[in-house]
């Protein structure tokens, strides 16, 4: 799993690339991931909670399969996440 600092430089970078982004899809993307990175420090979650909220996500997705947005915004919180589990 990755750590915090790692999280925060990814975090930032994310932040920092905010104002490049051209695309509605990009935008919803880009804020779905600093959300799910930001819920991982705010919670200090583990790597058993973070494997939840992936699983909670997913299903999220699925039922949002008719709105192409919606499926952005997960599919780039549950690839954040995925990174976050990924080891060092």
């Amino acid at each position: 799993m990755k750590n915090t600092d790692e999280i925060k430089e990814w975090l930032s970078e994310l932040k920092s690339e905010r104002r490049s982004l051209v695309t509605k899809q990009m935008v919803l993307g880009n804020t779905g991931a600093m959300g799910a990175l930001t819920w991982v420090l705010d919670t200090e979650a583990d790597d058993e909670a973070v494997r939840l909220k992936i699983n909670e996500l997913e299903v999220k997705r699925n039922e949002s399969m008719a709105d192409e947005m919606a499926g952005v915004g997960y599919g780039a919180m549950i690839e954040a996440l995925k990174w976050v589990l990924r080891p060092q």
